[in-house]
């Protein structure tokens, strides 16, 4: 993820969303994005940087 990337705009959710909205934004797009369910070239990259956002 670049640093100047928003992690609520990575994750689609508000700034001001719940835990458990920024929770279910994260398992719903790593479900979407992993490398074993996704075989597209971009699927591993998208996916790290999804896990680097929710990390934040």
């Amino acid at each position: 993820m670049n640093i100047c990337e928003d992690p609520y705009v990575i994750l689609g959710v508000h700034r001001n969303a719940s835990l458990d909205e920024v929770k279910r934004a994260y398992r719903r797009l790593v479900m979407q994005w992993h490398p074993d369910r996704n075989h597209s070239s971009a699927a591993g990259k998208e996916f790290l940087r999804i896990q680097a956002a929710y990390e934040l």
